[in-house]
C-alpha cells in the first residue's frame, strides 16, 4: 500500500511544478503494532505568510496478544510567518499559530475482569498553540520541516464500561500544558 502511495505522488506531484507557491508533505512510520503517517497542504499567501492544514493518524493495536488499542487521527490549521525576505519558503526560519483537533479511539485488552471491564473510550481534544521551525531544502523541489512548540490542551475522555451486568459511562474533562514536535518531508510545487 506505501508503494502505491510513493509512487503515484511520485507520477502526479510534477505535473503541478509550475508554480512554487504550495507544498505538500507527508511522513510514514510504521513498526510492528506501532503506526504514525500524516499528510500536509501549504499555501503560500501574500508578505511571507503562508496557510497549512494538516492531518495525521497515529496508533497502536496489541488486541492480539491481550493488549489495548488506540488510534488517533488530528487535523491541524495553521497560520505561519516565514522570516525573510524571499517569497519562497526554502531555507528559512518559521513561527506559527495553529489549533490541533484530535480525536482518540480507545479499544481494550482480551484480558479484563470480569465483572468490570471497559467496553470502549473516546477523548477529544483541541489544543491551540505556537511554534517555532526551519524548512531545510535539499534540492530545488524538496526540503524537510522541523518544528517544535508548546500547546494548551482542553480534553474531554468518554469511557464506557460494564460494571456487574450494567452499562456505566464514565465522563471526563480537563486541560493541561502540552508540546508540539514534528517532522515532514515536503515537496514544492
Amino acid at each position: 500500500m506505501k508503494r502505491y502511495v510513493l509512487i503515484t505522488v511520485y507520477f502526479i506531484l510534477p505535473l503541478f511544478s509550475f508554480a512554487q507557491s504550495h507544498a505538500a508533505k507527508g511522513i510514514i512510520i510504521g513498526y510492528p503494532k506501532l503506526y504514525f503517517m500524516g499528510a500536509g497542504y501549504e499555501l503560500s499567501l501574500k508578505q511571507n505568510f503562508s496557510a497549512q492544514i494538516s492531518w495525521l493518524h497515529f496508533g497502536f493495536d496489541q488486541r492480539n496478544t491481550d493488549g489495548p488499542a488506540e488510534h488517533t487521527h488530528v487535523l491541524t490549521p495553521e497560520i505561519r510567518y516565514y522570516l525573510g525576505k524571499d517569497q519562497s519558503f526554502m531555507d528559512k526560519f518559521f513561527v506559527g499559530a495553529f489549533t490541533e483537533l484530535s480525536k482518540t479511539e480507545i479499544l481494550p485488552s482480551g484480558e479484563q475482569a470480569p465483572d468490570y471491564f471497559l467496553v470502549e473510550g473516546d477523548i477529544k481534544q483541541i489544543s491551540p498553540g505556537l511554534l517555532v521551525g526551519r524548512n531545510i531544502s535539499f534540492s530545488n523541489r524538496f526540503f524537510i520541516e522541523i518544528f517544535f512548540g508548546g500547546k494548551y490542551r482542553f480534553w474531554s475522555t468518554e469511557k464506557i464500561y460494564f460494571n456487574n451486568k450494567k452499562e456505566e459511562i464514565v465522563v471526563k474533562n480537563g486541560s493541561q500544558p502540552g508540546l508540539r514536535v514534528g517532522v515532514f518531508l515536503g515537496y514544492v510545487f
